[in-house]
């Protein structure tokens, strides 16, 4: 009798999964979205670290390197002989300027490379061509670079050091553990892929262009991480005068701290919106679980009559939903497999991290699936719990939920006793299933929540950059030159479409304030400057004058937890102990998006480089240009023919990068709207189809009395509209909040972005999440019009 009973279950759940497959499919698709999106960013996320791991263990990358000072080979042996160090490797490393197939020049650095041997550190990953055969005249170039200007193999290229042009081969283009992102350095960390090459030659051609063959950096790795920071003063001590600079760890080379910014970034986004969009997946399945074994509260009550036990109904329903959890568990996992390997080949695709390395995250869609069918059988237990508790009779008492409910709403609202009843139904259905209402109106106001805060981002992008680059840099072109002084330098000012000429001093140096050191570029900056003005966070202009503070933007101030009023010292960055460090009272906050340089006026760190180096007392480094547009090409083209030049940058240049440095965020973004779209469009879809099943007899008796498919559909209609208006009403607010938090989180150690709201990104937020809900209830409009209206007006499930 049992066995016949639990066979009369099963195939009663077989019916149940083939009558309702509709209602299922929708609850299991809310559900799989929000596995599909966990597995997805945790498994990219685990792919990149695995990616960037695996290639820098592949590519033997530093652990720590110290620039040197015209250090003999030697000092190398005896670095590498420490006790724990595994491997070090020295080399000269120049600086060049690249004449480009247009005939333009672009900075850039040659780095010595053994042609016989793969290095001890920092080895590089062939692309396309090969490597260095020859003891002369060839050259390997890292790959996006030549691929932006459109280098190809065999080409000849032009090399300019110290005033000497020289040809090289091009024979390979690679990819290297140290130019993940390429950075010019340390001190201008800023993505620089398109306008600063990197070179690797031979060691004779890089002693044949610097004259010796003395290194200037040594690059190192250990056998134990926990020994790294005694080994790097141990090499330091070691070296002695030779040190030009303290060590450098892994964490703080230029291309890795870049990449670490942007994977903490991605840690926590990886880990917050999956979970959110998982927790409200779980509670719209429970609710719509519950309100699917609602519906056959008649049944029950006659399967209780009939003698099945407690334990039987529980277990078939447990049943009914832990299969459909599975398979939705199943199905989100395997497809956050397949978006997780997208969204790693994509961000990958972007850096030069030369290999991809995809794991199957087994642990991650393991989760999934598990917490599925959890969420699963937790809906079918709440759902049928409350039915098996009772007795048969109450059970078979009423088959839907009390009417006073809908009466307790009238009452509140007299009003709406007179209202047409294609307004009070609508209503009535809402209030009808609170629970099922409330998922409905928080899923639609999660999807407001992550369109409006992704077009805020892009509104504060848009407006932050616009003001930068109007109201901050005024300048068309950016001279980068050996030091020289103004009266050294041809009357540039006086050039045709040369409107204004202003002369800057960048210098490298550590600024301190308690514990807390950075070494950055220290721009020294003309009173009164046209082309370059300073704002505070409040956006007035700050005016520059003997008696000025130094000037740091929001995300300096943050690394030296720093406040205005604060004494910093600043002097130079070299190991000389005897250094003078010259205080500077800290002034307002200035702002700057991009975390570029503080800035001081001209005159007082011309002072201090010329007291520091023995610089010129007027030493200029940068020329800021203003110049019109008919004269740039011509200009350019001339400010190459002086030998003091070393490269021109434009604001579009610069612009190019800042996009570099978003592009991930602004992927994360895209990411988040679809997802929040799919969830949407998922809980109103099986909302929307749950509705018209519990009141499929009410729409066909409307429909026998007259009332036309239009007003049905209409009826429909508002509904979604009432809970697309409240979604909207708690969606705005929260996502203002969420784009304020993801802007300064995001920001971290180079972006500070202004939080801006455009009345079109409100209106087009509104519009968006009205698309999409409209879209989701076409599918219930559809089943309202094919309703059986025989079928339907008879009295049973």
């Amino acid at each position: 009798m049992e066995a016949r009973r639990s066979n009369l279950l099963f195939v009663k759940s077989l019916r149940d999964l083939r009558q309702r497959w509709v209602s299922f499919v929708s609850c299991g698709a809310m559900i799989a979205v929000a596995i599909m999106l966990f597995v997805a960013f945790m498994a990219a996320y685990a792919n990149l670290n695995a990616s960037c791991s695996y290639a820098y263990e592949r590519l033997k990358f530093l652990d720590f390197s110290i620039a040197l000072r015209r250090a003999p080979p030697s000092l190398v042996d005896r670095v590498g002989s420490l006790p724990g160090v595994e491997s070090a490797e020295g080399r000269q490393v120049v600086s060049i300027r690249l004449r480009l197939p247009n005939g333009d020049y672009a900075p850039g650095r040659a780095i010595s490379l053994p042609h016989d041997r793969p290095p001890a550190v920092n080895q590089v990953f062939l692309d396309r061509g090969r490597g260095l055969l020859k003891r002369r005249g060839e050259l390997l170039m890292e790959r996006r670079f030549a691929e932006c200007h459109g280098y190809q193999l065999d080409q000849p290229v032009e090399v300019e050091c110290l005033g000497v042009l020289r040809r090289y081969t091009l024979v390979g283009l690679v990819s290297s553990p140290e130019y993940v992102w390429v950075a010019a350095g340390p001190q201008d960390p800023r993505p620089a892929a398109r306008k600063f090459g990197v070179l690797f030659l031979s060691q004779a051609d890089t002693r044949s262009m610097s004259g010796d063959d003395s290194l200037n950096e040594v690059h190192v790795r250990v056998r134990d991480q926990r020994q790294r920071s005694a080994l790097m003063e141990q090499a330091r001590r070691l070296l002695g005068d030779y040190s030009a600079e303290a060590p450098m760890s892994r964490e703080e080379q230029p291309s890795n701290a870049l990449l670490l910014r942007d994977r903490r970034a991605f840690a926590t986004l990886a880990v917050m919106f999956p979970s959110f969009f998982l927790f409200l997946g779980a509670v719209i399945l429970i609710s719509t679980l519950m309100q699917l074994i609602g519906q056959q509260r008649r049944q029950i009550g006659v399967l209780m009559s009939q003698g099945f036990s407690s334990g039987q109904l529980m277990g078939h329903y447990l049943f009914t939903s832990a299969f459909v959890g599975l398979l939705a568990g199943l199905v989100g996992a395997t497809a956050g497999w397949g978006l997780g390997e997208a969204c790693t080949r994509f961000y990958i695709g972007s850096l030069g991290i030369p290999f991809v390395t995809t794991q199957t995250p087994w642990i991650w869609m393991l989760a999934g699936v598990t917490g599925a069918i959890l969420v699963a059988l937790i809906g079918g237990a709440r759902g049928v719990s409350r039915l098996v508790r009772l007795d048969p009779a109450e059970v078979l008492r009423a088959e839907f939920a009390p009417q006073h409910r809908t009466l307790r709403l009238e009452s509140w609202f007299p009003a709406l006793q007179r209202a047409p009843y294609l307004l009070r139904l609508p209503l009535r259905n809402l209030f009808r299933q609170p629970t099922r209402t409330l998922a409905v109106v928080l899923g639609i106001a999660l999807a407001v929540i992550q369109m409006l805060m992704a077009l805020m981002v892009l509104d504060s992008e848009r407006e932050t950059l616009d003001f930068y680059f109007r109201a901050v840099n005024r300048y068309d072109f950016q001279v980068n030159l050996r030091m020289s002084t103004p009266d050294s330098l041809p009357p540039v000012a006086r050039w045709p479409g040369v409107s204004r000429a202003e002369g800057f001093l960048g210098w490298k140096a550590r600024l301190t304030l308690g514990d807390k050191t950075i070494v950055r570029k220290v721009w020294g900056i003309p009173a009164n400057s046209e082309l370059i003005r300073l704002f505070d966070r409040d956006r007035r202009q700050i005016e520059l004058s003997e008696q000025s503070p130094l000037l740091l933007g929001t995300l300096q101030m943050r690394e030296l937890t720093s406040r205005p009023g604060d004494l910093i010292r600043i002097r130079g960055n070299s190991v000389r102990q005897d250094e003078p460090a010259v205080p500077y009272v800290l002034g307002p906050e200035l702002f700057e998006p991009i975390a570029l340089a503080p800035m001081v006026l001209l005159s007082r760190l011309q002072a201090q480089c010329s007291d520091s180096e023995g610089a010129p007392g007027d030493g200029i480094n940068m020329l800021m240009l203003r110049v019109s547009p008919e004269h740039q090409d011509a200009v350019r083209r001339r400010l190459f023919t002086c030998p003091q030049v070393v490269s021109v940058v434009t604001l579009a240049d610069t612009r190019a990068d800042i996009a570099d440095l978003l592009k991930m965020l602004n992927a994360y973004l895209a990411l988040m709207i679809g997802g929040s779209c799919l969830l949407a469009v998922a809980l109103l879809v099986g909302s929307s189809t749950m509705s018209v099943m519990e009141r499929s007899r009410e729409l066909a008796t409307l429909s026998v009395l007259g009332v036309s498919d239009k007003a049905l559909a209409g009826m429909l209609l508002l509904e979604t509209l009432i809970a697309w208006l409240l979604g909207l009403a708690a969606g705005l607010p929260a996502g203002v909040w969420a784009g304020n938090w993801m802007l300064g989180h995001y920001g971290g150690e180079l972006i500070d972005l202004t939080l801006s709201v455009s009345p079109l990104t409100l209106v087009g937020t509104a519009l968006g999440s009205l698309a999409v809900c409209l879209g989701a209830s076409a599918a219930a409009l559809r089943r309202v019009l094919r309703i059986p209206l025989i079928t339907a007006t008879q009295r049973g499930d």
